[in-house]
């Protein structure tokens, strides 16, 4: 055919048909060795189903893909250029390759939140699964950088490290003007006691440890050894 009619029409008439408009059958049993459905344009297969269910689409787009057995890629990605994702059971698994979360719009870029009234164990856990030899002290399970507008994700340079929580539980504080800011609660150390070291004083005069009572009527020991 030629022109802008339809090279096969299949119809079916009347308002009230419910059965297939078109069936597509095969006495082979299902399997991945051919096709039901096989589209090509320009010689280029662009959309088939195969004999097992598996479709295969060269380009897709569409508001809506409704699946009754998931949905897999093989290859090249899955891209969301608008409308986000939304999971509502199941959970994601990123089996490798890392997860990265970045926004050029001025607000918060991740948020793990539990709506469960009782909620009563770890909100979040972060896991490092080694042999028992392994140093504790050789991974970090959290680091806090700076980095400026040129450096790129991972990159090491035009970066400031400002704190860091080793494999051992420590909180390593770094940055050029970091420090330990306690608004209320005070602080317990069990074990260890607490040194206090400076290391680059500005003169020979610089106060090493200050303790400051605001409170007028405050009646007891500031110090107590």
């Amino acid at each position: 055919t030629s022109g802008d009619s339809p090279a096969l029409l299949v119809k079916a008439v009347g308002s009230t048909y419910t059965s297939s408009v078109l069936s597509v059958e095969a006495e082979k049993g299902a399997a991945s060795d051919f096709n039901l459905i096989s589209a090509s344009a320009g010689g280029k297969e662009q959309f088939a189903v195969r004999g097992d269910g598996l479709v295969d689409v060269a380009t897709f787009q569409a508001g809506l893909i409704t699946s009754k057995s998931g949905l897999s890629v093989t290859s090249g990605g899955l891209s969301v250029t608008s409308g986000g994702a939304t999971i509502t059971a199941g959970g994601l698994t990123v089996s490798d390759g890392g997860l990265v979360s970045k926004s050029t719009a001025d607000s918060v870029n991740l948020e793990v939140r539990s709506e469960v009234t009782d909620f009563n164990t770890d909100l979040m856990q972060l896991n490092v699964v080694q042999d028992s030899a392994s140093s504790e002290t050789n991974f970090n399970f959290l680091a806090f950088v700076n980095a400026d507008t040129g450096a790129g994700a991972g990159s090491t340079t035009n970066v400031e490290r400002v704190a860091e929580v080793d494999g051992t539980g420590s909180l390593n504080l770094l940055g050029s003007a970091a420090g330990l800011s306690v608004a209320s609660g005070g602080a317990t150390i069990l074990n260890g006691g607490m040194t206090v070291i400076n290391q680059s004083p500005a003169s020979g005069s610089d106060t090493v440890l200050s303790v400051h009572g605001y409170d007028k009527e405050y009646q007891g020991d500031y110090l107590d050894v």
